[in-house]
């Protein structure tokens, strides 16, 4: 009787945990998720804004909203484990990036031209020194 009111007790406690642990794994994207997302071709995010921004009338709305999207992404990629690299580094790239998107998307919000051409231009030239790293 103790026996199956323990084993009655731990499967609750399993089922329990296991949307728990769902949960917190959906708070933010995988980086294979974030990759896809902003590189996915033509139509990635970066790609998008890329070609958004070379407008002669830039639309400084549709902008606004790929960079919004671009930053929560970026911003997400540090919360994801290194698979392979060191740690440190994985840390220190992954700032970088996610610290450049929020350049971008201030620069979009401020409707400066320069500025968001000049971020994402350097989130562009982040991918080799974090792929030889870490891919």
């Amino acid at each position: 009787m103790k026996i199956r009111g323990l084993a009655g007790l731990a499967l609750v406690a399993c089922v329990l945990s296991f949307p728990i642990a769902q949960m917190s794994a959906a708070d933010y994207a995988d980086t294979e998720t974030i990759m896809k997302k902003v590189n996915g071709g033509k139509k990635g995010l970066h790609n998008q804004t890329k070609q958004a921004l070379k407008a002669s009338d830039v639309n400084w709305s549709d902008v606004s909203k790929l960079t919004k999207e671009y930053a929560k992404l970026a911003a997400d990629l540090p919360k994801n484990k290194v698979e392979k690299g060191s740690k440190e580094s994985w840390e220190k790239l992954a700032k970088a990036y996610s610290e450049e998107a929020a350049k971008l998307d201030k620069a979009a919000t401020d409707k400066n031209l320069e500025a968001a051409t000049a971020a994402l231009g350097n989130l562009g030239k982040s991918c080799k020194a974090c792929h030889d790293a870490h891919k």
